[in-house]
C-alpha cells in the first residue's frame, strides 16, 4: 500500500452518515462502516462510473451517492460556499470542464476529502445556479 504524503491520519476518522447516524459511518475517502455488522461495507459502481453505497433498512433499499455523502459528512455549509466561490464562472462551465478543473485536486487536498466530494459540491452549485437562472428567466418572461 502506497502512503499518501498529504494524509495526516485523519482519513481513517469516521463520521456518521447523515440520515443514518446510528447505523453507518463514513471516512473522508469514502469507506463506509456498518456499526451493526462491525465492518466496512462494499461500495458499488453505477454504469456511469460513479460509486454509491446500498443498504436495506426495514425492507426499504437505500442508495446513497458516495461523493455527496462524504461532502455532507465532512464539509460544512461555509466550506461548501468557499469551495464554490473558489472556481470562477462556475455557472458557465460544463460538467466536463468542472470535472477536469485544476482546482478540484487542490481543494480535495485542502479539505482532506476525496476529489469526488469537491466535484459533488461544485456540480450541485452549478445545478442550483442554473435553476435560479431558469426561475428568474421564467419570472421575467411572465411579467
Amino acid at each position: 500500500m502506497v502512503s499518501d504524503p498529504h494524509d495526516d491520519g485523519s482519513s481513517l476518522q469516521r463520521k456518521p452518515v447523515p440520515g443514518f447516524e446510528d447505523l453507518y459511518e463514513i471516512t473522508r475517502r469514502g469507506d463506509v462502516y456498518s456499526k451493526r455488522l462491525r465492518r466496512f461495507i462494499k461500495q458499488q459502481e453505477r454504469l456511469d462510473g460513479r460509486f454509491y453505497i446500498e443498504f436495506q433498512i426495514d425492507n426499504k433499499v437505500h442508495h446513497l451517492p458516495l461523493s455527496e455523502t462524504i461532502a455532507q459528512a465532512y464539509l460544512s455549509p461555509d466550506d461548501q460556499q468557499e469551495i464554490t466561490s473558489s472556481v470562477p464562472r462556475l455557472d458557465q462551465l460544463s460538467p466536463e470542464a468542472i470535472t477536469a478543473h485544476p482546482s478540484v485536486r487542490m481543494l480535495s487536498q485542502r479539505y482532506n476529502v476525496a476529489p469526488g466530494a469537491i466535484l459533488s459540491v461544485l456540480l450541485r452549485a452549478k445545478q442550483d445556479a442554473n435553476e435560479e437562472v431558469d426561475i428568474c428567466g421564467s419570472e421575467r418572461a411572465a411579467s
